[in-house]
């Protein structure tokens, strides 16, 4: 799964699609948004597809930042623009289909000076859109659209306040070392099982839609690891994991750390408790939040 910065820019339109009031509600009740975006001149080499990132950049303006998110559902195809070339015609253009799963007006933005300041990498605006992150800086972009939109739905002024997270819940960190501490435990300690067991275990936790992949005598298996410093009855899982886990039936597994301790800011080793699921990304079993998953006792391994 690869991850894109696409631009727009308010220079040319006071207007910015996807950013109208009827897709920003649909997102709000927890619908998502088709759209085609035009990405030609970009992506010379390879292209995008179905199940990468997109993230738009609004650029032109003094306030930019970042005010949507998509996974795209098609690779790019050539079509009819908006624009029109000299003689009058309509140009051809690249165009790849998406869905918009979220989507912020201008004053909840992501800013550019907090991409500037915290992806790993030197992040430069790009010029052109559907240029292509490294995986370092899409993980951590990842990691910051997640923290922010939390940010907005707990401290949203115009909806009632949002209720303390549960002691059930995976509860919301927000220290970024402590949380990737937390992560970097979990996901040892499914490593640790799967080869106690026999098996081979990839770190796939850049670019992918799970944590690892563990292969034994030809068979494969999907890990997705969480941690949390509560009892673990629900995690937070994203769009991306769902749809992966609902796509591989049967091949995925979900290995949950809970009651994980923290002493001054830092997780105790071999702290927690794993339970490991089969992982199915089953609606039943989940909340519109992000998604908070609730393993269902039926799907416990012994």
């Amino acid at each position: 799964m690869a991850t894109y910065i696409l631009t727009v820019s308010r220079k040319q339109s006071s207007s910015i699609e996807p950013q109208t009031t009827e897709n920003v509600e649909t997102i709000r009740s927890g619908g998502t948004v088709p759209d085609a975006w035009d990405v030609h001149g970009s992506l010379v080499e390879g292209g995008i597809v179905p199940g990468d990132r997109g993230y738009l950049l609004v650029q032109g303006t003094d306030e930019r930042g970042i005010v949507a998110s998509a996974t795209f559902t098609e690779e790019p195809e050539y079509g009819p623009s908006w624009r029109e070339s000299d003689e009058g015609a309509l140009a051809e253009r690249r165009f790849a289909r998406l869905l918009w799963d979220a989507i912020v007006d201008m004053d909840q933005r992501l800013p550019i000076e907090d991409l500037v300041r915290e992806l790993p990498e030197k992040f430069v605006s790009p010029r052109q859109s559907g240029t292509r992150l490294g995986e370092a800086n899409a993980r951590r972009l990842e990691e910051l659209w997640s923290e922010h939109l939390r940010g907005l739905t707990m401290g949203s002024s115009t909806e009632a306040p949002a209720p303390t997270p549960p002691t059930s819940g995976q509860g919301f960190q927000q220290d970024a070392a402590l949380r990737r501490e937390i992560e970097d435990l979990a996901q040892q300690r499914l490593t640790d099982h799967f080869v106690a067991q026999g098996w081979e275990v990839a770190d796939r936790r850049v670019g992918h839609p799970y944590d690892a992949i563990a292969m034994r005598d030809g068979e494969v298996c999907y890990l997705e690891a969480k941690g949390t410093t509560s009892s673990g009855e629900s995690v937070l899982v994203t769009r991306n994991e769902v749809a992966f886990a609902a796509a591989n039936p049967r091949q995925c597994v979900m290995g949950i750390v809970a009651n994980i301790e923290v002493v001054d800011g830092h997780v105790v080793p071999h702290s927690g408790d794993l339970v490991i699921y089969d992982w199915f990304g089953e609606e039943e079993d989940l909340e519109a939040m992000q998604y908070a998953y609730h393993p269902h006792p039926r799907d416990r391994r012994s």
